[in-house]
């Protein structure tokens, strides 16, 4: 048995997806996945857990445990990937770089919320937000006065019929531009080419 974890060799699989496991104790763990079974139940508040592992993260909630620190700072922490992702900031390391520049982060929430204040394209005039500038440049035609083209089913206006029967594909429930790769499917060619 205990040589299986030294080969692929994986005998039990589970019937429902295509997990395969080398041991039937590791199988029974992850049908919890399925079922949503969580018997190891927390005493002081209504938590429940698949594993007796997330159970013993849990408590440390209510004891104020951090048994994980930093051997450069006295940064302490509940869990050893929350270690793990600090020590990043120690090594310099930045490796979540941003799409719109050149800034990279060390860890990916920074990414977020550097993208969420210096690339939010916001409107002047209105509550719209777009992700870049062609967004918002697209969107600003909105508000300028130069629109002889209206749509009739709702408030866009434009200044040209090319750009209104761009637009009117959003009234239309047809999405003929799709992904090679997966079912992503828009009803725009640039949402198809900024689709990761």
């Amino acid at each position: 048995m205990h040589m299986r974890c030294h080969t692929s060799v994986k005998p039990h699989k589970c019937h429902l997806c295509d997990y395969a496991a080398v041991d039937s104790s590791s199988l029974k763990k992850h049908l919890r996945i399925h079922s949503d079974e969580r018997p190891y139940k927390c005493q002081l508040c209504p938590y429940a857990s698949r594993n007796s592992s997330q159970l013993t993260v849990h408590l440390r909630s209510h004891t104020g445990d951090t048994p994980f620190q930093c051997w450069l700072c006295s940064a302490k922490f509940k869990i050893s990937s929350d270690l793990k992702r600090h020590m990043i900031v120690h090594s310099g390391e930045k490796p979540f770089k941003c799409e719109f520049c050149d800034v990279r982060c060390t860890m990916k929430a920074n990414l977020k919320s550097h993208v969420r204040i210096k690339h939010t394209f916001k409107c002047l005039h209105c509550a719209f937000q777009g992700r870049d500038r062609a967004d918002l440049l697209e969107h600003s035609r909105l508000h300028r006065a130069d629109h002889p083209e209206k749509c009739p089913e709702c408030s866009y206006s434009c200044s040209s019929a090319a750009a209104l029967r761009v637009h009117s594909r959003v009234h239309c429930p047809d999405r003929p531009f799709k992904c090679g790769l997966c079912s992503f499917d828009t009803k725009r060619p640039s949402s198809l080419a900024k689709h990761p």
